[in-house]
């Protein structure tokens, strides 16, 4: 049964033996880990939707303006009346009985609501006009030509009035937008780490890989060693059967460790590339080293660092920002209207079009007008609906916000707490490899000498094999309890010298 497993780990770790040097023979390229994470920042397809956000979130700001925006406003109609008259018609017109007139009408106006809430539109308009009386001999003009320019002008009083209830749509899209970048941020941020990891992951599978292959060469050493002595006679059977057993063992854990590069080298190429060539070569990254100082682990500092940067706390409080103009605007949403109007006009008649302009010189004054209008809807529940609604919001967002700061100086501790024990745990693993390396090298004396069994050496084989992958798996916890730490306080592209452009392709030192 050994000899069979023996045979079948052999068939398979040749298998991948061979699936890497059929990769090996494709052309490779070391790359930095700068430039992977500006690789992934450009190619990853989350990140892109989050462009595609923030794009939206500012067409929005530019909506939320629009009814600010100066308006013109071009009008041209005809009309064509043909109708009998009443008495009194009849009688005003000089017995006409049946009326007939053709008027065409243009008007031009430039409109503009200011922030104010005030409502001005600047207009001229020009009506020709034919009809029964006109074509009479004693008619004065025919055609006429009706001139007219009109300064009109709306000031809400009560809702609408001032620039709190009209610049609240655009404020509160200005909060929302920059909610959308934060909360971007963080998602960049995250796949910064994301690709981070992933390297040094590939780093320790990498590095374990060796450590395997030192395990399986050890291995087989001792069953040579051990077969010399068996045939010398030094030895027993037994001894070359538990030799195998370690052998194959190694070899074991030697596919498990190509296994697990496989799957890091995939786990780096789904973050850094939006489309996968199956038969490209393998991702060779160049060293990477400790990128990430542990600097002060003082909570308090730190606690501030976290609620003054983390970009994820930062956008819940721009949505507080946000919901309370939302609150404000309703509010006001919920007055009566109440508007100042007036309007000034000056008017002109004449049979040409030049001239029924010049007529405004033949009047005394202009015509104006001066008034208030009143709104107040009998039934105020939706009104009143829509004020508790956006004060519900308002709550709502502030009891995220502080959700979230909970959670966030709780996570800090549990972050800083797993920093300290990687630290720590780096230090005795670096020990306990070099009680195992000693151990080891003391039971080969012992055996050479015949104190001690193959089963010893083999044990201390095995014992140092792990300690060792321990110590590289130790490394990448203490890493990544450092990734985690700089995530939360929003800070790790900083220090990786990386910029981030939401507007463009992300860009950084390779």
């Amino acid at each position: 049964m050994r000899k069979g497993t023996t045979c079948f780990l052999g068939i398979g770790s040749l298998a991948l033996l061979s699936f890497a040097a059929a990769a090996e023979e494709a052309p490779v390229e070391e790359l930095g880990v700068r430039g992977l994470i500006v690789q992934a920042l450009e190619e990853n397809l989350r990140l892109e939707i989050q462009r595609v956000e923030i794009d939206i979130n500012q067409q929005r700001e530019v909506l939320a303006g629009e009814e600010l925006l100066p308006v013109l406003t071009v009008e041209a109609t005809y009309r064509d009346e043909n109708r009998a008259q009443n008495q009194r018609e009849t009688l005003s017109t000089g017995g006409i009985r049946l009326f007939e007139e053709k008027r065409y009408d243009g008007r031009v106006g430039v409109g503009k609501t200011f922030a104010t809430g005030t409502q001005v539109e600047l207009s001229t308009g020009m009506a020709r006009v034919t009809n029964s009386l006109t074509e009479e001999e004693d008619a004065p003009y025919d055609p006429e030509y009706e001139a007219v320019a009109n300064l009109s002008l709306v000031q809400p009083l009560l809702q609408g009035f001032g620039p709190a209830a009209n610049l609240a749509a655009r404020r509160a899209q200005e909060f929302a937008t920059a909610a959308v970048r934060l909360d971007a941020r963080a998602q960049f941020e995250q796949t910064i780490g994301q690709v981070l990891l992933a390297a040094y992951e590939n780093e320790f599978a990498v590095e374990n890989i060796r450590v395997k292959e030192e395990a399986v060469a050890l291995a087989e050493q001792v069953l040579a060693e051990n077969r010399r002595r068996v045939e010398e006679g030094m030895m027993t059977p037994l001894d070359i059967s538990q030799a195998e057993v370690r052998v194959a063992e190694a070899r074991e854990e030697l596919i498990a460790a190509r296994t697990f590069y496989r799957e890091r080298q995939n786990r780096l190429r789904q973050l850094t590339q939006s489309e996968v060539d199956p038969l490209a070569g393998p991702l060779v990254i160049a060293p990477i080293g400790d990128l990430l100082p542990e600097g002060n682990l003082e909570p308090v500092a730190l606690g501030r660092r976290v609620l003054a940067q983390n970009p994820s706390y930062r956008a819940a409080l721009e949505r507080i920002e946000a919901a309370g103009i939302r609150l404000q605007f309703a509010k006001n949403r919920s007055l009566p209207s109440l508007d100042l109007q007036g309007s000034l006009s000056y008017n002109g008649l004449n049979d040409q079009f030049d001239d029924s302009y010049h007529d405004f010189d033949n009047r005394t004054g202009p015509t104006w007008s001066l008034g208030v209008v009143a709104r107040i809807p009998i039934d105020r529940g939706v009104a009143r609906a829509r004020v508790r609604e956006a004060r519900q919001a308002e709550r709502q967002a502030l009891l995220q916000s502080k959700q979230a700061e909970v959670e966030l100086l709780t996570t800090l501790d549990d972050r800083v707490a797993a920093v300290r024990n990687a630290a720590e745990r780096r230090v005795l693993v670096a020990e306990s490899v070099e009680a195992a390396e000693a151990s080891l090298r003391t039971a080969e004396r012992r055996l050479a000498s015949g104190l001690t069994t193959t089963l010893d050496v083999l044990d201390q084989q095995r014992e140092l094999s792990v300690a060792r992958t321990r110590a590289l798996s130790v490394l990448v916890e203490y890493r990544k309890a450092l990734i985690d730490l700089y995530l939360l306080q929003g800070t790790l592209s900083r220090q990786l010298n990386l910029v981030l452009d939401f507007q463009a392709s992300p860009s950084g030192p390779s």
